[in-house]
């Protein structure tokens, strides 16, 4: 099953999450981005695009820039994956969902237990 929403693809139940922040400002910009270019000096950091996969083993890995960037592995035990902006959320075996937003080393943070599903916003809509 995939969903659509405005900051990224998320697929669900699947082995591949992207995002990107695709606007017809440009590859990777943001509308919050994309406004404070427009608007003078002041810019909102421009978030990289992430590419995350979900192993046959159940090891979440995800890739933060370029298609040459390395892979980060960032959970183990997970059964689904979800991108969107700056946030990562995985789903565990034992029904754990984590979720970390910043960078690729942030810390998780169990966001809730006994789930079916996860999904994400970026947080800025």
């Amino acid at each position: 099953m995939t969903t659509r929403s405005a900051t990224g693809l998320v697929l669900l139940g699947a082995g591949l999450a992207c995002v990107a922040g695709l606007l017809p400002a440009g590859l990777g910009t943001t509308s919050a981005s994309a406004q404070a270019q427009t608007q003078g000096p002041a810019q909102a950091a421009v978030a990289l695009p992430r590419i995350g996969v979900l192993k046959v083993g159940g090891d979440a890995l995800v890739k933060e820039g370029g298609l040459s960037a390395s892979w980060v592995l960032e959970h183990d035990g997970v059964i689904q994956i979800a991108l969107a902006g700056d946030r990562i959320g995985v789903l565990t075996g034992d029904g754990k969902a984590w979720v970390k937003e910043g960078g690729l080393s942030a810390t998780w943070v169990t966001e809730n237990t006994g789930v079916i599903d996860i999904a994400l916003s970026s947080g800025t809509d």
